[in-house]
Parts: C-alpha cells; structure tokens; sequence
C-alpha cells in the first residue's frame, strides 16, 4: 500500500511560527489476521484503520528560549483494538543556555482520557558538535525516557 503526510510551515517574522500536518491522507482499513501455527488455518481477529489525523502548532523562539503549542485537530482511534482513543492538546518550553545546555519542560493533555496526561523534562548537552539528550515523561500510569547520542557536522 501506499500513504502520505503533508505538512506546511510558516515563519510569521519576529519568532513567530505556525504549521499544519495532515497524516496517512489515504485512508485504509486492514483485517488482522491470526494464524495458528499447528493447523495453518487463519482467523481475522479484527481490523485496524488509518485514518486522516490532523495537527497545527504555534511556536515563538528568541535568544534564550522557545515555546510551543501542539494541537490534535482529530481525534485520533486507538490502532485496532489496543487502548483509547485520545486528542491531545501539548505544550513544551526549552531553555537554551548560550547554545551548549538545553532545559525542557512540557505537558501533554489527552482531552478524550485525562488518565493519558503526561508531563515531561528533558536536558541536553552540546559541546562542540556532540549532543547528549536525556528525557523523561510520565504520568501515574506510565513512564517513560528516552536518551539520545549525535553528532553535528
């Protein structure tokens, strides 16, 4: 199969900047098929659909920080029949200390399932051309983290 995302963004002048994304613009629907490995004999068990989702974002950047807003413009169902749906609202703010050391801080609401809500922090470190990033998010329910290595060059 076939699919695509399309995505626009605009630099507003002054910091300013908005953008707008369209994923999986073909719509699919797909069975879920189970086979069993004795008998080879396979069952659809479900279906799993993509969908259109949509999201726009607004972001200011100066010197020394950024902040950003995400929106979920559609709800977006769970893959088959695996969790809830959810349409998340998100908002992040980064530090940055004189391009060496990032801060991040963020908060993610699900406005279909409070239960999702997550806040995150995240630091980074960049010293001549290196990047160490580590980040963790979490709620009640859920934790997560997440640690990233690069290069720039």
């Amino acid at each position: 199969d076939f699919n695509m995302d399309i995505g626009v963004a605009r630099d507003h002048g002054n910091g300013w900047r908005s953008g707008l994304v369209i994923k999986n613009i073909i719509g699919q629907d797909y069975d879920a098929i189970n086979t069993d490995p004795v008998t080879g004999v396979e069952e659809v068990k479900g279906s799993v659909s993509l969908k259109p989702q949509a999201r726009a974002g607004v972001s200011h950047t100066n010197e020394w920080t950024t902040v950003a807003l995400d929106v979920d413009l559609t709800k977006n169902d769970p893959l088959g029949d695996i969790g809830n749906a959810s349409q998340y609202v998100a908002i992040g703010v980064e530090l940055d200390v004189f391009d060496i050391t990032q801060l991040r801080l963020g908060y993610r609401a699900d406005t279909v399932n409070s239960d999702r809500n997550v806040v995150s922090a995240g630091i980074g470190f960049s010293p001549l051309g290196v990047h160490f990033d580590l980040a963790v998010a979490g709620n009640e329910n859920e934790v997560g983290a997440a640690f990233q290595f690069g290069f720039r060059f």
